[in-house]
């Protein structure tokens, strides 16, 4: 019996008091700080999304080129395709906040999309709403579509093409 009251004596003076269960205010888990903190992983918050995203794969060219356009704000265009004539297709403009870009696509499309900006790379939302299906043709879809950095300039990001040859991200302003 002595022995567990020292046992939990001992423990009991190993903890701080306060709960783990429960993440801290800012967002960033503790381990996660500390390893930003040490320069062991990138601060995400420091690392501007300009540039150009893209991924081959079997059914084509995936690709998302962000240009600056305000503070926190960028004009973007994104191409997804699914095989065949399956494809995606839209431009529009973005806003940051903190790891999130919210895509809002030009007209004809009233498309808006959460993506996940993790530095090197972003990942679309797994589920879009139905008027991004105005973007895309049959069978094909922005869901789920996860893309690596390729490179982090602006000029990278203009040299992107559409499958009709047209820039993804032009010098122009994007309409609303």
């Amino acid at each position: 019996m002595r022995t567990s009251i020292v046992l939990l004596l001992l423990l009991a003076a190993c903890s701080d008091g306060q709960s783990r269960s429960t993440p801290p205010a800012d967002g960033v888990p503790d381990l996660e700080q500390a390893a930003i903190d040490s320069g062991a992983i990138a601060d995400v918050s420091r690392i501007d999304p300009v540039g150009l995203f893209q991924r081959h794969h079997e059914g084509g060219t995936d690709a998302l080129c962000l240009i600056p356009d305000g503070e926190r704000e960028y004009r973007f265009g994104a191409a997804a395709y699914s095989g065949g004539k399956s494809r995606c297709t839209g431009r529009g403009r973005a806003k940051r906040i903190g790891r999130m870009l919210v895509m809002r696509f030009d007209k004809p499309s009233r498309c808006i999309m959460v993506a996940q900006y993790e530095g090197d790379r972003i990942a679309m939302a797994g589920a879009v709403d139905l008027e991004c299906d105005k973007l895309c043709s049959e069978r094909a879809s922005f869901a789920g579509v996860t893309l690596p950095r390729v490179s982090g300039s602006v000029e990278a990001a203009y040299s992107v093409r559409a499958v009709d040859d047209v820039p993804l991200c032009s010098e122009g302003k994007s309409g609303t």
